[in-house]
């Protein structure tokens, strides 16, 4: 796995502010928007290389639908965070907690896992840790944030809290039986994420055994 960095993450950290304050490029973004937006440092060019290790930007360099949903001020660090959490996942599968690890622990894991130079993984380390400053994770669940609707649907790790319970009783008394069941899903201001948990609860709680 190979992660990217730059000289100046600082300059990262302005440009994500960039993109909450201006319109969506419609076209590629490359050397000339970034010095027309004010990135004139030479090492500024690799910031588009980080955008597109992110998602923010696709292949070519156009805006993704991700540039679009960072542009929301509110919602933008915990999409940072979740973006964090997948493209080092297996640095927050060793470190739940990657975002407050101190450098030399860092340093150590990036040192393992690449062929870079001490310098290259200096630059890694602090690239990373510029990200987490705009990014915001959950603790309560060790790093992760509420989930996005694809998540509801798709994650393995969210099903069993919507298995259907069944309660067999004998066939000679028919009490009344009342079960309560509680779900809980974090807080969210996106609309399709609940839309996704009750279809999701109607689907496992309310159907037939063999619909």
């Amino acid at each position: 796995m190979e992660w990217t960095y730059l000289q100046n993450p600082n300059g990262l950290k302005r440009f994500l502010d960039h993109i909450q304050r201006t319109g969506v490029p419609t076209a590629k973004v490359d050397g000339t928007y970034l010095k027309g937006a004010g990135f004139k440092d030479n090492n500024d060019i690799r910031i588009i290389t980080v955008l597109k290790f992110l998602g923010l930007l696709d292949g070519e360099g156009k805006a993704t639908e991700l540039w679009q949903q960072y542009r929301n001020k509110e919602q933008a660090p915990a999409l940072l965070g979740t973006i964090l959490q997948k493209k080092y996942g297996r640095l927050f599968e060793m470190y739940p907690d990657a975002q407050n690890k101190d450098t030399e622990a860092l340093r150590n894991y990036f040192t393992s896992k690449t062929k870079l130079g001490e310098k290259a993984v200096a630059l890694t380390v602090s690239t990373f840790k510029a990200l987490c400053e705009k990014a915001r994770f959950d603790s309560r669940s060790s790093g992760a944030h509420a989930p996005t609707p694809e998540a509801l649907t798709s994650a393995p790790h969210l099903q069993p809290a919507f298995q259907q319970q069944r309660v067999v009783l004998p066939a000679a008394s028919s009490p009344t039986v009342q079960i309560n069941i509680e779900l809980q899903i974090p807080a969210t201001s996106e609309a399709d994420i609940y839309d996704k948990f009750f279809a999701a609860m109607r689907k496992h709680l309310f159907q037939a055994p063999n619909e």
